[in-house]
């Protein structure tokens, strides 16, 4: 099998004009050619407003290696064809994998889920709403919606810790991007004064 590549066509061209260009190009007749295949197109527009397509296509053809030696140089070499092997996972016996997501999209997806539930149900929050003790986050996501509006002063009514989650969030960011420059106890010791500051305040 021989790859051809630099197939230059008007891109209204057919497979007729590509198959009899790959031929011009190994410098053979259309008749010597047993099979061909276009494993690759691309639009080229750097000469507007004509626009053209650039082939690569697979060729069968006899005396492949004779071929060759007579083709355009640069444009026909042996077609490559990689085979993938997929690495086999090895787990070890007795134990069972755990896989926890909390980074910032999931904490973004989640805090989007809240605002969607807010807004259909008009239940700002569900624990509230069946105990009548308001929680620790417990106008939170009116606050987030109000700063994200430039309302700071609402912000704050709603929540005084409101700045914390922004700062919590890139503490996250800081700790996935570069976890060296970021101690496991200072990280510990953060979390932990966050919520007490939200069961306190």
């Amino acid at each position: 099998m021989i790859n051809v590549s630099g197939i230059l066509l008007p891109y209204t061209s057919g497979m007729d004009e590509v198959r009899a260009a790959a031929a011009k190009i190994l410098r053979i007749s259309e008749k010597d050619i047993l099979s061909f295949a276009v494993r690759k197109r691309s639009l080229d527009a750097r000469k507007k407003p004509d626009l053209f397509y650039e082939y690569q296509a697979d060729v069968e053809t006899a005396h492949e290696d004779k071929v060759l030696k007579h083709a355009a140089r640069g444009k026909a070499a042996k077609a490559e064809r990689p085979v993938y092997h997929f690495p086999e996972a090895q787990k070890e016996r007795g134990t069972s994998p755990v896989i926890i997501g909390a980074g910032p999209s999931g904490l973004f997806a989640a805090l989007l889920a809240t605002v969607f539930f807010w807004h259909v149900t008009g239940i700002g929050c569900p624990i509230r709403w069946l105990t009548g003790i308001p929680c620790a986050g417990c106008g939170m996501t009116r606050a987030v919606v109000s700063l994200s509006h430039g309302h700071v002063r609402e912000a704050l009514s709603f929540h005084p810790l409101v700045f914390l989650l922004p700062l919590a969030l890139a503490g996250l960011a800081l700790k996935e991007a570069m976890p060296e420059k970021v101690p496991g106890k200072a990280w510990r010791c953060a979390v932990w004064i966050t919520a007490l500051l939200f069961v306190f305040v």
